[in-house]
């Protein structure tokens, strides 16, 4: 899972890194240079559409639209870890709590122990540290449930917050970019003492470019953190369930055994 992890960001950084170079590539050709290469060598699909991208890229400022880029590479990294996290924490509850069902019902709490053992996920974890206070009081056998049930949730919501800041950066960027960019076009007017369209377009694109890059990083990484916390919220509610469940059990159990 680190290797997968780890591979997945040095990918993410060397992607980005290409990014930055072809946009300073770009910004050292020329207009002619540019019309030339389009007559001579006329791109279709995605390689029209890859050079298009590259050419807002650089109208957007290459520094803002780097830093946005940025940010989606870190955001879809962090997603894509909790995404996998979160599957792989998922599991069959009801199963699980119908093998342990079986298990106590026989008397069997070594061995409803090991099926929580070898079951992965939060739902699991907290029935073991249940099972694990089975000869103590109902108080503490629900008290220390309660805790561990705490430190689960605590890491499934792991990262989340990076990801809440990272697509409010992201939008903030977006705004700050199109700020940046009515500056660039005011100069402009400035400078020429006239206030034509020809004359603002450069900045007015750069403003809007900008701020779209930000506005579709934001929603992107917003939805992404929506569907993360609803998985979330979904293995809160089988984790406490789960303990419920397991009370219920355990004290069937002490009525049965423990007379």
């Amino acid at each position: 899972m680190k290797r997968l992890f780890a591979n997945l960001a040095m990918a993410s950084v060397f992607s980005f890194c290409a990014i930055v170079a072809v946009a300073q590539d770009t910004v050292s050709l020329v207009p002619s240079q540019v019309e030339g290469i389009a007559a001579d060598s006329p791109e279709s699909g995605a390689a029209g559409l890859l050079q298009t991208m590259e050419e807002r890229f650089v109208e957007g400022n290459v520094f803002f639209m780097s830093l946005i880029c940025l940010i989606l590479l870190a955001g879809l990294i962090l997603s894509i870890e909790r995404v996998i996290f979160l599957n792989l924490s998922n599991v069959n509850a009801k199963k699980l709590l119908s093998r342990l069902e079986d298990a106590l019902e026989k008397g069997d709490i070594e061995g409803a122990r090991n099926i929580c053992s070898n079951t992965r996920g939060p739902v699991a974890a907290v029935c073991y540290q249940g099972l694990s206070r089975i000869d103590e009081s109902p108080d503490v056998v629900e008290h220390t449930a309660n805790i561990y049930a705490k430190i689960q949730i605590n890491r499934l919501k792991k990262g989340c917050s990076w990801i809440a800041l990272l697509f409010k950066i992201a939008l903030m960027l977006g705004f700050i970019g199109m700020v940046g960019g009515l500056v660039v076009a005011l100069d402009a007017v400035q400078e020429s003492g006239e206030a034509t369209l020809m004359i603002m377009a450069g900045g007015i694109k750069m403003a809007l470019i900008t701020l779209a890059s930000g506005l579709v990083v934001y929603l992107l990484l917003k939805i992404l953190y929506s569907f993360i916390q609803a998985k979330i919220e979904n293995l809160s509610n089988q984790v406490k369930d789960a303990f419920i469940t397991l009370f219920d059990m355990i004290m069937k159990y002490n009525l049965k055994y423990k007379k």
